[in-house]
């Protein structure tokens, strides 16, 4: 990128996007994807290493940084955990110096200290699987340039990672109010209570794509078993599972769950005494809810209520802890106020519900690597989707699954330099 002395607003960005209406454009809210690059800012007419997060939404912006007099030439790589805050993924910049002006520059790929593990909130996409990006998103201005766009995409086997996003193909949803999920893609109701539904053609919300699962007035409890479809397996010994879903409250008297369960007797549905764990919001309250539907555990504090919120929630489980009956730790991010994506780009911890036990021992079938099945309660308009299942070997691990890199030409003249042009 090219700065002068005169305090021009000069950046360079790059990111990957998606094309999701086939328009053959990409709309960069929500269709771009993080950007990340280096930007000259002109409230303080400094340099920054800066990551905005999806959707063209909040900047995270690095101290201050001088770089050196005259042209100089970086390779900025950004590396991407997808699977990080229960799937809304995580960024870590690195920069190398390869030039000074026409002389090379022996440098290594160095870390930005403050920008490590950034929320990238993916969510915030049209589209935010990753399976279907297909487009490049550049962004530059006053002679900023850049060259050499890279893509690496590394699958780690130990990082496995399940993903019900009601987008099979088996899934079909309606409008307002929504149409019954009861039969589709292997969905059962629990007990007798009445048929969960599914609906799609919401507009853009953050965390949601198309088909979703949502109660209406009546309090809903869908189960499913895993079949060819989708299937999902923990193996034996197994430490550390993580848990997630996206949650939207229509109103502050909604509550929604997730959370897993095992088909013991073989009659295709998750009873009582095979559900596990729980964790969701209760109304003002974020809550666990121990397996087997047993005691909930709630958190020392309540979040803000307001219709239409979204937010995203990850359990981190320890399945081995507590003699065997497991541990939780609740953590939350929201991604809108009902009316605005919001502005908050961090997961917190929820006060009260750090290594609360879980109850695993009191299911049918202890033993998670038996485990088959999902279970989602929903109740008064609530919504949920992106249901997401990740373990991990031996323990959580931050795993870089993209990277990305690009040439970042920075052009640093003078405004003499640039007079006489």
């Amino acid at each position: 990128m090219r700065a002068d002395a005169g305090g021009s607003w000069n950046f360079s960005a790059f990111a990957l996007a998606v094309d999701a209406d086939s328009s053959g454009a990409v709309n960069v809210n929500p269709e771009g994807g993080f950007l990340f690059g280096l930007e000259r800012v002109p409230s303080d007419n400094a340099f920054h290493w800066y990551i905005r997060q999806a959707g063209f939404g909040t900047e995270k912006l690095s101290s201050t940084w001088n770089p050196p007099g005259g042209d100089a030439v970086y390779r900025v790589v950004l590396d991407v955990d997808l699977a990080a805050y229960g799937g809304e993924g995580a960024g870590s910049l690195y920069v190398q110096q390869l030039a000074q002006g026409r002389m090379p520059v022996v440098d290594t790929l160095k870390p930005v200290p403050d920008m490590q593990n950034v929320p990238l909130r993916i969510f915030r996409m049209a589209d935010p699987r990753a399976s279907r990006w297909n487009a490049i998103l550049t962004d530059s201005q006053d002679y900023g340039a850049m060259d050499n766009l890279t893509i690496r995409v590394a699958a780690p086997p130990q990082v496995p990672k399940f993903t019900y996003d009601f987008e099979n193909g088996r899934v079909s949803g309606g409008a307002f109010p929504g149409v019954s999920l009861l039969g589709q893609d292997n969905w059962t109701r629990f007990e007798s209570l009445p048929d969960m539904l599914v609906r799609n053609g919401m507009g853009v919300l953050p965390g949601f794509f198309n088909n979703i699962a949502v109660a209406d007035t009546g309090r809903k409890i869908a189960t499913r078993v895993n079949d060819a479809n989708f299937n999902y397996d923990i193996p034996h010994g197994m430490k550390g599972l993580q848990l997630a879903f996206t949650l939207r409250m229509d109103n502050p008297n909604s509550f929604g769950a997730f959370g897993l369960g095992v088909d013991t007797d073989l009659d295709n549905t998750i009873d009582r005494n095979e559900a596990g764990f729980l964790f969701g919001r209760e109304g003002s309250r974020w809550y666990i809810r121990k397996a087997t539907y047993g005691q909930e555990l709630y958190a020392s504090t309540t979040p803000s209520s307001t219709a239409g919120e979204v937010w995203r929630l990850v359990l981190e489980v320890d399945l081995l802890a507590n003699g065997g009956d497991g541990l939780g730790s609740l953590f939350v991010q929201q991604l809108s106020t009902g009316t605005n994506f919001a502005s908050d780009m961090a997961f917190y911890p929820v006060a009260g519900l750090q290594g609360v036990p879980l109850g695993i021992l009191a299911m049918s079938d202890p033993d998670a690597d038996h485990w088959n099945g999902l279970v989602l309660d929903l109740y008064n308009y609530a919504a949920a989707d992106n249901l997401t299942i990740t373990y991990y070997t031996p323990e959580p691990a931050s795993v870089a699954l993209l990277a990305l890199g690009g040439l970042l030409l920075m052009l640093l003249g003078t405004k003499r330099r640039r007079a006489a042009r």
